[in-house]
């Protein structure tokens, strides 16, 4: 299928949660024409202040742009805007960059339907918060077919300058990103538990976050450990971010992913019972670093 080069500022941004509200911002913020819809309409009110176009229908928007994102809640609704009326139509011969949090078979199965529609298809992983997307400073990784990715790499790079192409298997980005993110679960866990087990000793936290290193040794995409740490200090996990609720939606395939490859899960499995009680506890509106209190009472 021939490519359709885009060289206009018109794009179309489906889903306006707390990371697609982000991705709209920094397009408009960077002088593009916005065109948005999202199924709770009030949630456009600010970006059509802004100046954004508000579309009635998922179809309509995308007839607005030859170029659409996506970032919606999952894969479900993602399905749902697919086979919402007109969309398959107004998608034949444009490009949809999906940057919904899918699992990798998930996309693959995106991939099939772009290409049965005619539609150019690149999946994406998103390593940031929102304010990463809005301060144009996020690392966000990309697969599908090398023409699409250079076609629109002008719009991507919007977010920051650190666009990654892993290469042109659909599926791959979303791994990539999630393997990534499995790492920094597995660095703040250990953060979390190693804090709990100094301040059960009577070492303050930041005394021990200075004997590893400080800030510098623990970053991570938008946010250090020390931010986590001053959480611990106030008891205050409040967040206008990912919520535990969140982290739990997803984790369970790392737990899978490590079955299927033949790896112990059992490292995978604890991060997840401990997210899981912190759920229980009331905690699932809190950010990650709220596990501390569930480590700490053990």
């Amino acid at each position: 299928m021939a490519i359709k080069l885009d060289e206009s500022d018109q794009i179309t941004v489906i889903g306006l949660g707390n990371m697609g509200s982000a991705l709209a911002d920094r397009l408009l913020a960077t002088g593009h024409e916005l065109t948005v819809w999202n199924r709770t309409e009030s949630k456009c009110d600010a970006l059509a202040d802004a100046g954004a176009n508000v579309a009635g229908t998922p179809a309509e928007a995308m007839s607005m742009s030859n170029t659409i994102m996506i970032c919606v809640l999952n894969h479900e609704a993602v399905q749902s805007i697919l086979s919402s009326d007109g969309v398959a139509e107004e998608l034949n011969g444009r490009t949809v960059i999906q940057l919904t949090a899918l699992e990798p078979d998930q996309s693959i199965e995106q991939g099939k339907w772009m290409r049965k529609h005619h539609v150019n298809y690149l999946d994406g992983g998103i390593l940031a918060f929102p304010a990463d997307i809005r301060d144009g400073v996020a690392k966000i990784a990309y697969s599908g077919l090398r023409d699409v990715f250079d076609n629109v790499r002008p719009k991507l790079e919007s977010f920051g300058p650190n666009s990654v192409f892993i290469g042109e298997q659909v599926g791959m980005a979303p791994l990539a990103s999630m393997l990534v993110y499995a790492r920094y679960y597995g660095m703040t866990f250990a953060c979390m538990h190693t804090a709990a087990l100094a301040a059960a000793a009577g070492i303050p936290a930041r005394k021990f976050l200075d004997l590893t290193g400080g800030e510098k040794a623990w970053q991570f995409i938008g946010r250090t450990m020390d931010d986590y740490v001053t959480m611990t200090e106030k008891r205050d996990y409040s967040t206008n971010e990912a919520t535990l609720d969140i982290d739990a939606s997803g984790y369970d395939f790392f737990v899978r992913l490590s079955r299927e490859l033949g790896v112990d899960p059992s490292f995978h499995e604890m991060i997840e019972s401990v997210i899981s009680t912190a759920i229980e506890q009331g905690r699932g509106n809190q950010a990650i670093p709220a596990i501390f209190e569930v480590l700490i009472d053990h």
